[in-house]
């Protein structure tokens, strides 16, 4: 049975879920099942509110009215600020939202663009979870750089990684000592496919020995982010684990998907309305101290004229 949600008007309403991370930013609308009516991927390339307000105009063409709008993310302040919006959650919440909503999940591995997470669930209920250390060897930002440096595009790591006809080591938990080691296979001639397996090889180690070496493996255990969609990766993941691991269609878009639940759960604390946003470059930046305590911090301001409308910074967290 299908419950449907209406607006005072009698339209359908819509839940918009947003995953600002360090690399790309992540867009997605469900409907009042839940269920997604559109998505989005765009790399953030150092303009996060440029970036937003694209997708945020592009969506519109397909769903033109949103009631509630949440976020999470790296950005995930700054851009609710901007949004308008009270509806902000970290990673961790965001994909154990979207993973328990969809599936039976006991252990859950997440990998993106900067981190990576690892999260246990007891009946259903987040259990205990860690964040990567500081250390980005085990990310999708470190295969894409790596990729970048073989020349080859992010699609066609599977196709290399089952050509590669060596073994050879490229291992070590700084990001610094395995590019160093990719640099050196390739001046001895190191066949690049073989090269490619020894690098998702060396992510895979990484994460597992910051996570899983003292933990028990729960099962069902679901893989999200955007490096799931490496089926060499996922593979090599089961290989060391020794379980099956699962990998949703919409991986990549798990964080805002979870978004969107909340979006839909607390519509009232979300309420949007892309009319009264602001363009991106009607803002200008100003550094502000900020004087309410004694460590005085440095925050910046996003102003229209000479109105400060919000600031960002700080290192108590007032002005996360």
């Amino acid at each position: 049975m299908k419950l449907y949600m209406y607006r005072g008007d009698g339209r359908k309403m819509f839940f918009l879920g947003l995953d600002v991370g360090s690399t790309n930013c992540k867009l997605v609308i469900i409907n009042e099942n839940a269920e997604i009516v559109y998505k989005d991927e765009k790399p953030v390339m150092g303009d996060v509110i440029g970036t937003v307000d694209s997708m945020l105009k592009r969506s519109q063409l397909e769903v033109p009215s949103v009631q509630s709008a949440a976020v999470t993310g790296s950005s995930r302040y700054l851009i609710a600020k901007h949004l308008r919006t009270e509806l902000v959650k970290s990673e961790i919440i965001a994909h154990a939202l979207a993973a328990t909503s969809r599936h039976e999940v006991g252990t859950l591995l997440e990998i993106g663009g900067q981190d990576a997470k690892y999260i246990t669930f007891q009946n259903g209920i987040l259990k205990r979870f860690q964040i990567n250390s500081s250390c980005g060897a085990g990310t999708g930002a470190f295969i894409e750089a790596q990729c970048r440096r073989l020349g080859i595009a992010i699609e066609e790591i599977d196709a290399y990684v089952k050509s590669a006809d060596e073994e050879i080591s490229i291992s070590g938990k700084c990001g610094v000592f395995i590019e160093s080691a990719v640099i050196n296979a390739q001046k001895m001639g190191v066949k690049k496919q073989n090269i490619v397996k020894a690098v998702c090889k060396a992510v895979v180690d990484n994460y597992i020995n910051e996570f899983c070496r003292e933990s028990t493996i729960l099962e069902p255990v679901w893989f999200q982010g955007g490096v799931a969609r490496i089926q060499s990766i996922v593979k090599m993941f089961e290989e060391a684990l020794g379980v099956r691991v699962h990998v949703d269609d919409e991986c990549n878009f798990m964080g805002a998907y979870g978004m969107c639940l909340t979006a839909m759960k607390y519509m009232d604390e979300g309420n949007f309305d892309a009319s009264l946003l602001n363009s991106p470059e009607n803002y200008t930046k100003k550094y502000i101290t900020c004087g309410e305590c004694i460590e005085n911090c440095s925050l910046l301001g996003y102003c229209i004229g000479e109105e400060v409308l919000f600031r960002i910074g700080g290192r108590c967290g007032k002005y996360c």
